[in-house]
């Protein structure tokens, strides 16, 4: 027997579990004459795969706590052909109150047997999914799961919901009324024992949102913050619930919020902008001929000019262009490209590595015939081609092979359609379906088209994928869309036993392998001359015409190409015309080759930032507010934190017409520290940095699940847009922060402590760093992927606050280093142009910080070194074609650095070697560390007036690696001595310096004054820690927030400076 159940009788056909309560018997239950239990194991058995042998007569006791008339119901196993009775027992204190026989006949509902089983079976599955039986699941963190209820009734029926765990055994944890307010709509979590407090409504919950934001408030409504700081959330209420959602944030200090359906009335009554207007797409039209793109946006954002809208437009000062883009169309810029290729061990064969290239038949009267071949998609989707009407066709039918052939995110693998006028990615589907021989993937695959009457055929490994019907009877074949090989390509006339039936087969359909024979069923003699076979690279040549892709991006190309004051020339090329986008690297073949491909890269990484310029202009064109904002918030996770990121962050920054530069701090948790948030930005504000001028643009962060050292990170960096992603709240969404209080705190003590001097948070601005730190795009562009090492310099040199300022290669080239007094080069490719200009300033006084193989190599992967000819160091590098071993955080190696006696004071430590040089040989310098195998780690030497040093690992990656990540990040001082002594000892100077190191620590000016932003990022408390903030003349005032307060601090204002003595820090 695997249980048993006791139920109130509830009519002539009781149900188990019906409205009345239920006490279960599990077999643990039962004991045996012994008084022991009895289980066996027993596959199939509902509770735990565990049933009750009933060889002897067995007992349980168990509690019925609410009176009335039970029902029995037992459900039990016998083998086949040895059904027997079995005969129960009610019993209480010794007396019986019930007996009875069961499994003597066919039984009935009412009185056992297979009928009963069948009917208490039918209403188990109905009523109780074992999914939702919490009791019995076979998931540990099931009582974690969040469950929400929205329950429908018809007007004027009334009622309440009872909940209880199953099973409930008589135990109604809560009963909620329909008529109370949000009754029909109920929040809870799945433990209901253990977690009572989570049943609640909607309502109940809203409330407990509100209860945590008036706690993280201090308990008082605080003034919005004025000015251009945004401060956004967003919430989706329900109609129960948004007076406390839109208290709840009001009280968190949202100056900027989604409103709902009356979003003026409640931005009114709230004092906030209204959030209106935007999208998280947009429309893509890449500027190849900027005036048509202009145009386009211009008629794109005509709907802002509505009249019926504009009173809400009028007020809102930003909003959302895009959220989450990537560069556009990049790889397939280089489109159309067919290579022939013969690779040793393969056969020769075609390839389309951008995508989007085009490849058909010359003839397009072909009819009674087959295309069949080999072929391999690279990309996600091929498409084949029949009864093209001309080898740049405009009609054709068609079959798609690839997941989601449709682009509605469905599973279809297969697409058809007939007769379509071609429009790039935009295809009207007579069919959409899936088939398990057209789920290939990228492996090679054998295809063949039938082609005759007016029908066409596809096969796929000699297996029916679909047919189509009423073609043309004769024209073309070809092939398209996303990158694909192919090979093998054969055209011969149709054999007997392929001739297509008149309705061919439905689509998904299956049919047998065709058995032909060599010659395709037809004598080769005979073949036509169409059919006559020819080596693969000439047929192709002579027979078929390459098309479609992307001509324009080489016709725009060439336009900014000469427009940087070049000629084809520089890419190798004689005539204008001949000069075509490479933006592969992979077919990068020879010195002009990596020239071409060097400035395709810059040409594409500069073409989506212009669109989203001029789509920013099309938006202002419109819009009844003439000086609206605009955001493209990248998405800051996943490979955008180890390897690079989506777009060209500079030129996205460098526009001036009301662009916002934006990213997410999703990777914040995957790596070192939630002030990586300050690295992000920093190549915004390096994109936007205009000498003597303002900045161009002000940056936006979506900020995820906010902490306070998130937020603060990312306010202290000269956000001006901070959106906190996202509210929710949790009982109408998931992915959000509404039931984390660490999250609360994190929104308010930002923004309601800077409403409180919006006279400087609003206009402040960082000051200027004398540090710089190098990004060179080139680097980039030839998968030298050395994001995390440029991260964690970052990092180290920020908690000796020295956080450097971004520069590009374009912009030392053009003088900026006369801003610096230091600068970290870390990348092996640089510009010609900018290593010319450090040499210069580096002899001029300037110190140049550099390791592993940095400066090695010029923009165009070419052998060009800066540190041999400037300084007379010279590195034995060990070849690398990108970055070495990982794009992610490296590991620790077994080589250790030690300072050389007398010469630095540093903790030995393990070091991530990177592409460590074999040997390091510099005359005459001096050698402040060595590994344990002898060779030189660190070493300087002086240059001119300036001074040159050297790390031959990552010193970087190796500070990074010590982290200890428990909560929210630790650093270890371990390491970081190797990137910030050579500052310390020549003087540079510092803004903001603290007598501790790791806190956050910024000061933004503003006419009015400065405000600091600090931070402890360790875990403890600090106290009596001393800041130094460089300050010409005293000040007016100083003083310090406690709590929500502003108090006086003590200060002295000295050798230029302002000192004083901070109250203590919280850890954290």
């Amino acid at each position: 027997m695997a249980c048993g159940a006791v139920q109130p009788a509830a009519g002539p056909r009781p149900g188990p579990l019906a409205d009345a309560p239920l006490a279960v018997i599990r077999p643990a239950d039962f004991l045996g004459p012994g008084g022991t239990g009895i289980v066996v194991a027993a596959k199939g058995a509902v509770f735990g795969a565990q049933a009750v042998p009933l060889r002897v007569p067995v007992r349980a006791v168990f509690q019925i706590r609410r009176a009335g008339d039970y029902t029995l119901w037992i459900r039990s196993h016998q083998p086949p052909g040895a059904v027997g009775t079995l005969q129960a027992e009610l019993a209480r204190q010794g007396g019986v109150l019930a007996e009875g026989t069961f499994n003597d006949g066919a039984g009935s509902p009412a009185r056992g047997g297979a009928e009963a089983w069948a009917e208490y079976r039918r209403l188990a599955v109905k009523n109780t999914s074992p999914r939702r039986a919490m009791a019995d699941m076979q998931a540990s963190l099931a009582g974690d799961i969040n469950l929400h209820l929205i329950l429908n009734r018809t007007a004027g029926v009334t009622g309440a919901t009872d909940f209880a765990p199953y099973p409930f055994q008589d135990s109604i944890v809560r009963t909620i009324s329909w008529n109370e307010p949000a009754g029909l709509t109920v929040s809870m979590q799945m433990d209901l024992e253990g977690r009572p407090d989570r049943l609640r409504t909607f309502r109940d919950h809203a409330r407990e949102h509100y209860d945590m934001a008036i706690k993280a408030a201090g308990g008082r409504l605080h003034p919005l913050t004025r000015g251009k700081l945004f401060l956004r959330m967003s919430g989706d209420p329900t109609k129960d619930t948004e007076d406390y959602l839109f208290k709840t944030l009001r009280l968190l200090g949202a100056n900027r919020l989604n409103s709902g359906s009356e979003p003026l009335a409640v931005a009114g009554r709230y004092g906030w902008e209204a959030a209106a207007g935007g999208a998280a797409r947009m429309a893509w039209h890449l500027p190849f001929d900027e005036e048509e793109s202009r145009r386009k946006y211009e008629e794109i954002y005509s709907h802002y000019a509505n009249p019926a809208q504009r009173e809400l437009y009028r007020q809102v000062s930003a909003m959302c262009m895009a959220d989450e883009p990537g560069e556009g169309a990049r790889a397939q810029m280089s489109s159309p490209l067919w290579l022939y290729v013969e690779e040793d061990g393969t056969p020769p064969k075609w390839v389309d590595p951008p995508g989007l290239s085009a490849l058909h038949t010359r003839a397009t009267n072909l009819t009674d015939c087959v295309l069949e071949g080999m072929f391999r998609k690279t990309g996600r989707i091929i498409e084949f081609r029949v009864a093209t009407d001309s080898p740049e066709p405009a009609h054709f039918a068609f079959w798609r092979v690839g997941p989601n052939v449709t682009g509605e995110q469905q599973p279809e693998n297969v697409g058809a359609g007939l007769d379509v006028v071609y429009r790039r990615n935009k295809r009207h589907f007579t069919r959409a379906f899936m088939h398990k021989a057209a789920d290939i993937d990228d492996k090679p695959t054998r295809f063949k088209i039938v082609y005759e009457h007016g029908r066409a055929a596809l096969f796929l490994d000699e297996t029916l994928i679909h047919q189509h019907e009423h073609l043309r009877p004769a024209g073309g074949f070809g092939f398209a869309s996303d990158a694909k090989e192919i090979w093998d390509l054969r055209l011969r006339p149709v054999g007997e036993q392929e001739r297509l039936s008149i309705t061919g087969a439905e689509p998904g359909g299956q049919a047998a392998p065709l058995a032909l024979a060599e010659d395709g069923g037809y004598a080769a003699t005979g073949a036509p001359e169409w059919a006559r076979p020819s080596p693969l690279k000439e047929w192709i040549e002579r027979e078929w015409v390459i098309g479609e892709g992307m001509p324009q991006a080489h016709a725009g190309f060439r336009k900014w190409l000469a427009a940087q004051g070049a000629g084809p020339e520089l890419v190798g090329a004689g005539d204008w015309k001949d000069v075509r986008m490479l933006t592969l690297a992979d077919l990068v073949r020879s010195p002009a080759d990596a020239r071409r491909y060097y400035w395709s890269r810059r040409y594409s990484g500069w073409l989506t930032p212009r669109m989203w310029s001029l789509a920013m202009d099309g938006i202002r064109a419109n819009f009844p507010n003439k000086d609206v904002m605009s955001y493209v918030a990248l998405s800051g996770g996943g490979p955008n934190a180890f390897n690079h990121f989506p777009v060209d962050m500079f030129q996205t920054a460098s526009h001036a017409n009301g662009l916002m530069p934006g990213i997410s701090d999703w990777h914040t948790g995957n790596t070192e520290s939630p002030q990586v948030n300050a690295f992000s930005v920093a190549m915004f504000n390096a994109g936007a940095r205009r000498p003597g001028l303002p900045p161009a643009s002000a940056s936006m962060m979506h900020c995820v699940s906010t902490t306070e050292l998130r937020s603060y990170a990312t306010f202290a960096n000269n956000v001006k847009y901070i959106s906190y992603f996202n509210f929710g709240p949790a009982y109408t969404g998931a992915a959000c922060w509404s039931d984390s209080y660490a999250s609360y705190t994190g929104t308010a003590y930002l923004n309601n402590r800077v409403a409180r001097v919006d006279d400087l948070a609003a206009p402040g601005l960082m000051r200027p760093s004398r540090v710089a730190l190098l990004y060179p795009m080139s680097s980039d562009y030839w998968g030298h992927l050395n994001i995390s090492d440029r991260r964690a310099v970052f990092l180290a040199l920020s908690h000796e606050y020295y956080q450097p300022e971004i520069v590009t290669e374009e912009q030392v080239a053009d003088g900026a280093l006369a801003s610096y007094d230091a600068l970290y080069v870390l990348d092996p490719l640089v510009l010609s142009g900018a290593q010319a200009r450090i040499a210069e300033w580096v002899r001029a006084g300037g110190l140049l910080w550099a390791c592993s193989d940095a400066a090695s190599r010029n923009a165009f992967n070419e052998p060009e070194d800066l540190l041999e000819p400037l300084a007379g160091l010279r590195r034995a590098l060990v070849p690398s074609a990108g970055w070495p071993a990982s794009t992610g955080l490296e590991a620790e190696g077994d080589r250790v650095v030690a300072p050389v006696a007398g010469e630095a004071a540093f903790r030995p430590h393990r070091v991530v070697e990177g592409n460590r040089p074999r040997s390091v040989d510099w005359p005459g310098a001096r050698v402040r560390a060595r590994y344990d195998d002898g060779q030189p780690a660190w070493l300087e030497g002086t240059v001119g007036k300036g001074r040159v040093v050297y790390v031959a690992h990552r010193a970087g990656q190796s500070y990074s690696a010590k982290v200890v990540r428990h909560g929210e990040k630790l650093w270890a001082d371990t390491g970081r001595g190797l990137l910030t002594t050579p500052l310390h000892e020549a003087g540079v100077a510092r803004e903001l310096a603290l007598s501790v190191p790791c806190f956050g620590a910024a000061p933004l000016d503003a006419a009015g004054g400065t405000l600091v932003v600090l931070f402890n990022m360790r875990p403890n408390p600090r106290e009596g820690v001393e800041l130094t903030l460089r300050e010409a003349a005293p000040p007016h005032s100083v003083q310090i927030f406690d709590g929500y307060r502003l108090a006086d601090l003590p200060y002295r204002h000295e050798a230029g400076g302002i000192k004083a003595v901070l109250p203590p820090f919280e850890g954290g």
